[in-house]
């Protein structure tokens, strides 16, 4: 029979978790905001689902991941790919366990909990659950055995802050044949248990950059599909690309296959990167930018990088010293998250910093347009739309993400490769200055247009803070210039 320990409130079950923790009565643990049996995620679905999860989403991430130019060196394990997709919502035979109890408790709480129903904490000893299946599986050939499985996905911080581990569970009703233990209690708010911001970190890791990116992919290509599948909808043809460049603009026998600055040595150090751990990077530290009348931002900010080399191993929150930039932290870690890891200069992220900041600081002197927008996004659109200079683009990479931001003419026009305006089909002369529009429209390949070394300058001066101003927060960032494939007019 199982144990079944009643508590009158979510801190009352809490401490009772942590004294069985402590006196090693119980290995693992899992909050349920329900008291509800132990299921999958995959085993709530019916057959169509099940079908459509392990023939469709899963077969997808593994693919995408095999082929990541950086991931794909990660040779992850089976069991690590459905960890994966366990984390980012896709069903699977897995079953969330940690070995802290207070993540259990935060997961068995709510925050509008107001004790109308019961919650619960699972408590699992890992030897009593083992004996009784192998007890089980020796009676009968026919049944496969649960178990615990225990692993690190690296770069997967939201696995180490959960301290999460898994059981395999291929039934449907477990507790049809084992009996958890479980300690009951009305269901209560989880504000005094662990900020939100510890179970899912605000902060992203490499990997989780790359998994946002691929997700959103996956959310915007479902959306389609049903919007083509919906009758009161008129069909209309798809149309993926799947060339470099639009004929008749441009003589494509006077392209190369790419240009020598993107040779393979130069490019694979931007396709790799160390694997980090989340209570090592995300230290809470603070660095604030002053602003100077006789100092310029990107001077300070490369000083301050020079001057300790382990800062780029860390998450930073980045402040500035003036009135207008009270709200500029998110921008501004975001920025850093996106490029610290990266083989950017510290004079490079420096530029971006600078970049950051003065357009924000511009952008915040118009807050009197605020009821002409329904977002800030598009405040800060509608603003450098207003900078006649500027250039809207449209890039992405082969796994069909994409992003936008602004350029300038004569940004472009620096990295362009030497004699690409030869390779343009024009009728009459070209003038120097209409060279960088008439190639962003003819080449979408940066490979065949830029030289490399300074492409990656414009997309740390330009590219990069102008995207991070003009993109929502839930929106995807492409911060690495030796993953874009596509890199054109928007």
């Amino acid at each position: 029979m199982p144990q079944i320990y009643n508590c009158e409130s979510i801190q009352e079950a809490l401490e009772l978790a942590n004294q069985f923790k402590q006196q090693k009565r119980y290995d693992y643990f899992r909050g349920q905001r329900q008291n509800w049996h132990v299921k999958s995620s995959v085993g709530r679905l019916d057959q169509k689902d099940r079908s459509y999860i392990f023939d469709v989403e899963i077969p997808s991430l593994l693919k995408w991941i095999e082929e990541h130019e950086i991931l794909a060196s990660e040779n992850y394990s089976t069991d690590q790919i459905i960890a994966i997709a366990q984390h980012y919502g896709i069903p699977t035979p897995f079953v969330d366990f940690t070995t802290e109890p207070q993540v259990a408790a935060y997961f068995a709480s709510d925050s509008n909990g107001d004790g109308s129903h019961s919650s619960c904490i699972i408590c699992v000893d890992e030897s009593d659950f083992n004996d009784f299946w192998q007890q089980i599986v020796k009676a009968s050939v026919r049944h496969v055995k649960p178990e615990y499985i225990s692993f690190q996905v690296s770069n997967l911080w939201r696995l180490e802050t959960q301290a999460g581990l898994f059981l395999f569970n291929p039934y449907d009703d477990i507790e049809g044949f084992y009996d958890f233990d479980r300690i009951v209690f009305p269901c209560g708010s989880n504000d005094s248990i662990l900020p939100e911001s510890y179970i899912y970190p605000d902060r992203k890791s490499k990997l989780e950059i790359q998994l946002d990116e691929y997700f959103s992919e996956r959310k915007r290509l479902r959306n389609f599909e049903r919007l083509q599948s919906d009758n009161s909808f008129r069909k209309v043809p798809v149309f993926l690309e799947d060339g470099d460049v639009y004929p008749p603009l441009i003589n494509e026998a006077c392209l190369p296959d790419f240009l020598p600055s993107w040779n393979e040595s130069e490019v694979a150090q931007w396709l790799t990167y160390d694997c980090e751990s989340y209570f090592n990077v995300v230290r809470g530290k603070t660095r604030s930018i002053p602003i100077e009348e006789d100092r310029d931002i990107s001077l300070v900010v490369s000083e301050l990088l020079n001057a300790d080399p382990s800062l780029r191993n860390e998450a930073l929150d980045w402040r500035v010293e003036h009135e207008q930039c009270d709200s500029i932290a998110e921008f501004l870690n975001r920025l850093w998250d996106e490029m610290r890891y990266l083989p950017f200069t510290n004079e490079q992220i420096a530029v971006a910093v600078e970049r950051v900041v003065y357009d924000y600081m511009d952008i915040s002197l118009v807050e009197e347009w605020d009821h002409l927008y329904p977002s800030q996004r598009l405040m800060r659109q509608s603003l450098y739309k207003r900078m006649g200079d500027l250039i809207y683009i449209d890039f992405g990479d082969k796994d069909r993400g994409y992003s936008r931001s602004y350029v300038t003419m004569q940004g472009l026009q620096s990295c362009l490769a030497e004699g690409i305006e030869s390779c343009l089909e024009v009728e009459g002369s070209l003038q120097k200055s209409q060279v960088p529009s008439r190639v962003l429209q003819a080449i979408r390949n940066p490979s065949l247009a830029y030289e490399f070394d300074k492409f990656v300058d414009l997309y740390a001066s330009e590219i990069i803070p102008r995207q991070v101003l003009i993109r929502d927060l839930d929106d995807m960032l492409f911060c690495n210039p030796a993953r874009v494939n596509r890199f054109g007019l928007a």
